[in-house]
């Protein structure tokens, strides 16, 4: 679409920036998880940010989230078999754009279970989201 061409457009024009948190929510969860893209510079960070977020929401512990093995509620692509992934072959989502071509030196896809409450899916990306940003101004 246009707005898609617009956006990569805009990645492309930019720096590159040191991190990209995606902001979702799954309506098929059954607690928060997130996606992690794990770099040089985010390395260990997933199970930090897990645990901030499991003070205020429930944790997604399934073997299997979204047709990919989820760890603690964690999902890590295998980036040498990102292209072998017929879901993903030629279709990456943003954060992958991202990371394959170099844009970003760390990202993670944060999913809230949409079947809890407002307040618990807004406290638990709130919460991502800081831990984050606190963890890049310790890096």
């Amino acid at each position: 679409t246009q707005e898609i061409r617009s956006h990569v457009k805009y990645i492309e024009g930019s720096k590159p920036w040191d991190l990209a948190l995606m902001v979702h929510e799954d309506w098929e969860s059954e607690g928060f998880y997130l996606y992690d893209a794990p770099t040089e510079l985010t390395q260990g960070w997933a199970a930090k940010i897990i645990d901030s977020v499991s003070k205020v929401c429930p944790i997604d512990l399934s073997e299997e989230i979204d047709e990919m093995k989820s760890e603690g509620g964690v999902i890590s692509p295998d980036w040498a078999l990102i292209n072998e992934d017929p879901k993903l072959a030629g279709q990456w989502a943003e954060a992958i754009y991202m990371h394959m071509t170099g844009r970003i030196r760390g990202t993670y896809t944060y999913e809230a279970p949409s079947s809890y409450d407002l307040m618990t899916r807004t406290r638990s990306l709130e919460t991502a989201i800081l831990k984050s940003i606190a963890l890049l101004d310790q890096a």
